[in-house]
């Protein structure tokens, strides 16, 4: 069965996104990387562009987080934890798809 060998450095990872350091909110912090797509307004524009494809935010997005109040270390914070969470949903479904080849091939 194919584990992950990284699950204790994502977990600092994690922790470190989710950390008492923040600027923004534990609650925003935790949607962007669980859900980016449920924050409201701007933030769930930006975090979902981010987990989607972070090569695709523009200066407007930037400039309508920045109307809500977002400074750089904010923006920041939001990106990364949307970015961090997607990241780890791509890790677990090729573990998953692994595990699915590795079992085809035990009953094959």
């Amino acid at each position: 069965m194919t584990d992950d060998p990284f699950a204790p450095l994502r977990r600092k990872l994690q922790d470190a996104v989710l950390g008492p350091a923040g600027t923004l909110p534990l609650e925003v912090r935790s949607a962007a990387l669980d859900d980016p797509a449920s924050l409201p307004g701007a933030q769930g524009v930006w975090a979902g562009q981010v987990a989607l494809d972070a090569t695709r935010v523009t200066d407007a997005d930037a400039a309508a987080l920045r109307a809500q109040g977002l400074d750089d270390r904010a923006i920041f914070e939001l990106t990364a934890a949307a970015a961090v969470g997607q990241a780890g949903r791509l890790l677990d479904a090729a573990l998953a798809a692994l595990r699915a080849g590795e079992d085809a091939d035990a009953s094959a």
